[in-house]
């Protein structure tokens, strides 16, 4: 049952289009999360940690520009957002036994309640993930395409 009074805790950083960015958004989820004031929560910052890692990682590799981290603490769940200049869909695409990447949404649905994508109307694109403690894979929604360019949504 929700508290009355809850606390909504918003924070917001500019990341930088380099390879170290995910490093830096992990580093300031922990802090964002330790903080004093964000209270006792339920999250779990690991998930939470890899979550911003893969999220952050895939708008630096596949975009041009810095990328913007979104966090949100409300009612015992955390909302993560990555938005970035591309208005490209993300590709989910099959990965191999060897390969190196490509799993990385596929981390990010095992670990968020919800993964959605949404195309922003002043370009570019925010890929939410929320994370609570009910650990079942993430409802798929919005701008996600398959391999042959068609759009696909799971409910």
């Amino acid at each position: 049952m929700p508290q009355p009074h809850a606390r909504t805790l918003r924070v917001e950083y500019l990341l930088p289009h380099t390879e170290r960015a995910a490093l830096w958004a992990r580093r300031l989820t922990g802090v964002y999360l330790g903080r004093e004031d964000t209270g006792r929560h339920p999250v779990d910052t690991c998930d939470a940690a890899v979550v911003v890692s893969e999220l952050v990682t895939n708008a630096v590799r596949h975009t041009h520009g810095a990328c913007r981290l979104r966090l949100c603490l409300y009612s015992g769940h955390l909302s993560v957002e990555v938005h970035d200049d591309s208005p490209a869909r993300l590709r989910p695409r099959p990965v191999g036994g060897e390969a190196e990447d490509g799993r990385g949404l596929a981390l990010v649905g095992a670990l968020a309640q919800t993964l959605d994508v949404r195309c922003d109307p002043g370009g570019g694109k925010t890929v939410r993930a929320t994370l609570g403690t009910d650990r079942k894979p993430a409802e798929v929604t919005g701008g996600f395409a398959a391999a042959d360019g068609s759009t696909r949504r799971r409910a």
